[in-house]
């Protein structure tokens, strides 16, 4: 979802998480996320098209993601909690 999403920066504890597991994914997906990654602008698409609904769609993906309510943004609470930074 990082790369999908154009995540460029991974200093954080959960972001160096993420690299560090990538390393354990098949590789024939580690090539695909690369690729992704490498080719694949999908935001740079999404708010190029001018289309509103995509590009809702786009942010509603970010908030679910990334959000506070979000997938890292509810790993980001229990690391707190826990204290993981």
């Amino acid at each position: 979802m990082d790369a999908f999403l154009g995540r460029r920066e991974y200093s954080s504890f959960l972001g160096v998480d993420a690299l560090h597991l990538r390393k354990w994914l098949p590789y024939n997906i580690r090539a695909f996320v690369i690729a992704v990654e490498q080719y694949y602008q999908v935001p740079e698409y999404v708010f190029k098209s001018g289309d509103p609904q995509l590009i809702g769609v786009l942010k509603g993906i970010v908030e679910a993601y990334s959000g506070e309510r979000g997938f890292m943004g509810a790993h980001r609470c229990i690391n707190t909690i826990f204290g993981c930074h």
